[in-house]
Parts: C-alpha cells; sequence; structure tokens
C-alpha cells in the first residue's frame, strides 16, 4: 500500500459503494500522482494529493455524468474530508471548468478552475491512467506523458471537448515545467 493512503481509506470507498474497478482507477491516480510530485522541484502536498487522487472518483457511486465531482465532494464532507481535498474532487472533472463555462457544462454556477499545483497534478495524473488503462494505446505513464498532447488530439473520447482539450494540455505543460 501507498505510504500516502492506507486500507481504511480504500475501505471507506467499499462502504460508501465504489465499484473495485473504481478504486482500482482511483489507486492508480494516486500512484501516478505521488510519482509526479516526488519528482517536482517544488515543494508539494503528497498526502493532499494521494488523497485527492484516492477520493476524486467517489461521486460515481451516485453518478457517471458531469457532476460527480460536485457529488463526490457532497459526499466527502460528510466523510470529514478537507477541504482541499473537496476542492480536488468537484475539480477535477473537465479539467477546472471557469466560471463563465460551468453552466454550458451542466455545473453549478462556481469557478472550478484549477488553483493549486495539487490539483493539477491529479488532474493531470487521472488522464494519463485513463491513457494506460485504455487497451493498447500506451504500455506506461512515461509514454502517455511522451504522447500526450497527441493523443488527446487524436482521440475525442479522453479530450472530450476543444476547450477541455486546452485545459488538459495547459494542465500537463504546467506540472511537466515543473518536473524539468
Amino acid at each position: 500500500m501507498n505510504a500516502y493512503h492506507d486500507n481504511a481509506q480504500v475501505e471507506l470507498l467499499r462502504e460508501a459503494g465504489m465499484t473495485e474497478a473504481d478504486i482500482a482507477h482511483s489507486r492508480l491516480v494516486a500512484g501516478i500522482a505521488v510519482g509526479l510530485g516526488c519528482l517536482a522541484r517544488v515543494a508539494v502536498d503528497l498526502t493532499l494529493v494521494a488523497l485527492g487522487a484516492l477520493f476524486h472518483d467517489l461521486g460515481k457511486v451516485r453518478t457517471d455524468g458531469i457532476l460527480h465531482g460536485v457529488e463526490g465532494a457532497r459526499l466527502g464532507r460528510h466523510l470529514g474530508l478537507p477541504h482541499a481535498v473537496l476542492d480536488i474532487m468537484e475539480k477535477h472533472v473537465r479539467a477546472g471548468v471557469p466560471l463563465e463555462q460551468a453552466a454550458h457544462y451542466g455545473l453549478p454556477p462556481r469557478d472550478f478552475s484549477l488553483a493549486s499545483l495539487e490539483e493539477k497534478l491529479v488532474i493531470y495524473a487521472d488522464k494519463l491512467a485513463d491513457m494506460v488503462e485504455e487497451p493498447g494505446l500506451v504500455v506506461s505513464v512515461g509514454e502517455a506523458r511522451l504522447r500526450f498532447a497527441r493523443i488527446l488530439e487524436e482521440r475525442a473520447d479522453l479530450a472530450k471537448d476543444e476547450a477541455t482539450r486546452a485545459r488538459y494540455l495547459a494542465c500537463a505543460a504546467e506540472v511537466e515545467e515543473l518536473l524539468r
């Protein structure tokens, strides 16, 4: 088990009704995000990164739609998760939607823009995990990192739409710059 999360937290996800597939995905995201965070040239709250990654898809116990981030944060509040973790949960959907685009996506009228490096690490790791989990797309996280922009250009299902793709690319560029 990762030093930044434990079996008790995974058990909380199970008790909340998360599927084993979603738990496996969340654990992969946590591993990638913490691994990238360890490489950063600046201080990173690795505990926050791990918790945000582990709980980011909690809302999928209620909906698979765009509101799963908002629903997850609502559930997370009841679990007593820290506010910074709730922010990651809410903002990870569509890579941090700004206020002026929230209504377009059917989100509440709030600014979901990414603010912290920890948020960006989780969002980037989530998309990298999606690429790794897609059969035959990439063989490793390293390959996903190298081919990130091209994959999002070629795979509309992963990019979602042009505005979301731009947010994913900006997030990835910022994180990668801190890893050099």
